[in-house]
């Protein structure tokens, strides 16, 4: 017998997620698995009861949120089965909840929202609001992902060509219970590229370069790269503070869809954004409005 708790504590013990995951998988656990299951038998656990659990659920989270909380209990399942075959291999489709709510308006920034958190940072005593403003204006210009932004060096960005070069990303690991700095590839190899800047952003990076002595851009006072969830949780106190909803991932996603709906050509934000196929783009970054239908059925006169 082996206790879902005792389980969950083997999967973290040696696992190469990132910081960032391993926190939001545990909190799900505490909250959610633990309290129902910690005491009871991996082996015992069905689908059924993972499925009338997760159903439950339905009433008080979207959907985005019920699948990361079944992604934290899937995790635990297949690092104890050792990712062998077993019936608790399942899929959160298969699992076929009905009643989910689903964000089909994905949330942007818009321009007065992105300049109060920019003047924020920018007027901010903190000793990394610099940085953090920095941070926000390359994510606005280019939609690269956090990791990429603080993963960046002077190397990478040449500014007579307006390029900068993505070919890597960096993040914090829990190994042997320290909390470790690691840099890696990009996400995929697709997300290795060659993205352009426009003027605004070359104008606020030769600034910013004239400022930075070492060759990585962001770094705290230990001369150590800042963590993405530093930068996350000043963005969340300023926005919880203006009783704003505001994520850094967001301004990804306003960058992409701001491109598409002035017309831009979906491969060449497909390849901006490092993703491997346009299909990817067209489902996270398209969305149909009302009045995209009526523009549609009002052509015909």
């Amino acid at each position: 017998m082996i206790a879902l708790e005792e389980a969950a504590h083997k999967a973290f013990d040696y696992c190469n997620l990132s910081y960032r995951t391993v926190e939001i998988y545990q909190g799900y656990l505490n909250k959610i698995w633990l309290p129902l299951w910690g005491n009871k038998d991996i082996n015992c656990i069905t689908i059924t009861d993972i499925r009338d659990e997760l159903q439950d659920l339905t009433d008080t989270y979207s959907a985005s949120t019920i699948k990361m909380i079944f992604n934290s209990l899937n995790f635990v399942i297949r690092h104890t089965y050792n990712n062998k075959k077993t019936t608790l291999f399942i899929t959160f489709k298969s699992l076929r909840l009905y009643n989910l709510k689903f964000n089909t308006k994905e949330k942007l920034i818009n321009i007065t929202d992105y300049e109060e958190l920019l003047n924020y940072l920018k007027n901010s005593r903190s000793k990394n609001a610099s940085i953090y403003a920095m941070v926000i204006q390359i994510a606005r210009y280019t939609g690269l992902r956090l990791g990429e932004i603080l993963a960046l060096t002077k190397h990478d960005i040449n500014l007579e060509e307006n390029t900068i070069i993505i070919n890597k990303t960096v993040s914090q690991r829990t190994v042997n219970d320290k909390i470790v700095t690691v840099i890696s590839p990009p996400k995929t190899e697709s997300s290795n590229r060659t993205i352009y800047v426009n003027r605004v952003l070359q104008i606020n990076l030769i600034n910013y370069l004239s400022t930075i002595k070492e060759d990585t851009l962001f770094t705290d006072q230990y001369g150590e790269y800042i963590s993405s969830c530093k930068v996350s949780a000043f963005i969340n106190y300023f926005a919880r503070s203006h009783n704003k909803v505001i994520t850094i991932h967001m301004l990804r996603h306003t960058f992409a869809t701001t491109l598409l709906q002035n017309g831009a050509k979906v491969d060449i934000v497909k390849d901006l954004l490092g993703h491997l196929d346009v299909q990817t783009t067209l489902n996270l970054y398209t969305h149909r409005t009302k009045q995209d239908y009526l523009d549609t059925v009002n052509l015909i006169q």
